[in-house]
């Protein structure tokens, strides 16, 4: 049926039973049904499904935009043990580590429109593409994610920045700083990092690696997206 057809449909339906109004809802029931059944219960059978349908959708999402999946893979894998390893720092929701993977996976899918404005077009799509098991809150921060990962300036401003929920909008800049090092991290797309470690003091990050051939570690200071040195440095790898 097309989508005229499917929302004459709608409206039909609406007039047999005599509704004063109705809601559309930006998300598919089987997500709402996900989302309920996390939220409900702690029983990790659930919690496992919920996980394997977020899985299988970046993977397919990520086939059909024709990802390197190989790079974006290690660049998700550093992004994660980037996450655990600076928690102290970032102070991140727990949630976050897996919209940061998502994130990470997918933010090379607008290199298929074109590799010109690619930030731009993956925040497109995945604003706008059905990411099952992430509900539309969490689709609008991994796309926001996507978008910044490179050198662009996040300001309050933004439409990307306006479209996230109120609570995301001052941890945005704190889950695209550990995407821009995950990325500097695996710079050459060779996989030439084999390890990654940091250690956090006071006010301070030392960000130590072992990888073929060797290469210089990086140290930061205060967690900041305003502090130049640890600002340039990212958005310059």
């Amino acid at each position: 049926m097309s989508s005229s057809g499917a929302r004459w449909k709608a409206l039909a339906r609406v007039a047999e039973l005599q509704l004063t109004s109705f809601r559309y809802l930006p998300f598919g029931l089987r997500d709402g049904i996900l989302a309920q059944m996390a939220a409900d219960t702690e029983d990790i059978g659930l919690s496992k499904q919920l996980e394997n349908e977020r899985r299988n959708s970046i993977f397919s999402l990520a086939t059909h935009y024709a990802v390197d999946l190989r790079f974006s893979s290690r660049v998700a894998d550093h992004a994660g043990r980037l996450f655990k390893l600076l928690a102290p720092m970032h102070r991140l929701p727990r949630e976050y580590g897996s919209l940061l993977h998502a994130a990470a996976t997918l933010h090379e899918v607008g290199s298929f429109i074109s590799r010109a404005g690619r930030r731009r077009h993956a925040h497109y799509i995945l604003g706008h593409s059905e990411l099952l098991g992430f509900s539309l809150p969490q689709r609008r921060l991994i796309a926001a994610t996507a978008r910044f990962v490179g050198k662009s300036k996040i300001t309050p401003a933004s439409q990307v920045v306006r479209l996230l929920a109120p609570a995301d909008r001052p941890l945005l800049p704190r889950i695209v700083v550990l995407l821009r090092l995950a990325r500097a991290i695996e710079q050459g797309r060779r996989g030439a990092v084999l390890s990654v470690r940091a250690k956090v003091s006071p006010g301070t990050c030392d960000s130590r690696w072992s990888r073929d051939p060797p290469a210089p570690n990086w140290s930061y200071g205060p967690w900041s997206a305003s502090a130049p040195i640890f600002w340039r440095s990212l958005a310059e790898s």
